[in-house]
């Protein structure tokens, strides 16, 4: 299920569009994944940052997170985990 948080969107730099496009494009790149089922896209307002979950779980969920600068747009963090 795909969720978005668009408090404080209006005041970012760049588009959601954008900072999906940057996350993909890093995984895609960085890690070699290319099936990313988009779950979560949240932009903090307070420290100008946007993080994007893409799931590529096959039988159980395995989420990567990457954090975006909005000012820069540069990527600053990469995370994985299991739920």
């Amino acid at each position: 299920m795909f969720k978005l948080s668009a408090e404080g969107v209006k005041k970012a730099k760049m588009s959601i569009e954008e900072a999906i496009d940057k996350a993909r494009e890093f995984l895609q790149r960085r890690g070699g994944y290319y099936n990313l089922l988009l779950q979560k896209v949240a932009y903090d307002e307070t420290t100008g940052k946007w993080h994007v979950e893409f799931d590529i779980g096959i039988l159980t969920p395995l989420i990567l997170k990457v954090t975006i600068n909005d000012a820069t747009g540069s990527i600053i963090d990469y995370e994985r985990r299991t739920t």
